[in-house]
């Protein structure tokens, strides 16, 4: 009984003192792809989409993409990077033939987290946009609309 009670004391010891020394685990990032997606659809339609902007005119959205880059300094374990979002418009206005072509571009800095991929604009003092990640599709909402690209 004694020696019974002394291997369990030791086996009881032995898991303790193991559990102080290990280190966290961080939660895992969500699976992604670098590279450059190509803008699928804003609220469920295909571009060109289409948004009023005043009383003369509509905006129409073309095309975008969105341009994912590694950044060497961060470890696999904890991936980032920049990006670049690059969307192309026109103005329509109300009976006149529509405006020459715009490109819209913005960049930032982005970090995966374990809830989807975590996009901060440079420049800005609004809120970073959290983007959920679904197989080789990048789902956000910005400005009120949301957006599906795909690689």
């Amino acid at each position: 009984m004694r020696r019974a009670l002394c291997v369990l004391g030791m086996a009881l010891g032995l898991v303790l003192t193991s559990g102080c020394r290990s280190r966290p685990v961080r939660p895992a990032s969500v699976d992604f792809q670098f590279g450059t997606y190509t803008l699928e659809t804003v609220n469920g339609q295909r571009p060109p989409t289409y948004r009023p902007v005043s009383d003369m005119g509509r905006d129409e959205l073309l095309l975008a993409e969105l341009r994912l880059e590694r950044d060497a300094a961060r470890t696999p374990d904890n991936p980032g990077g920049d990006f670049t979002l690059v969307e192309t418009h026109r103005f329509l206005p109300n009976g006149d033939p529509p405006a020459a072509t715009r490109q819209e571009r913005a960049t930032g800095r982005f970090f995966a987290t374990p809830k989807g991929l975590l996009l901060h604009f440079d420049g800005g003092s609004g809120p970073d946009y959290l983007a959920e990640v679904n197989g080789g599709r990048i789902v956000f909402t910005l400005r009120a609309e949301t957006y599906v690209y795909s690689l």
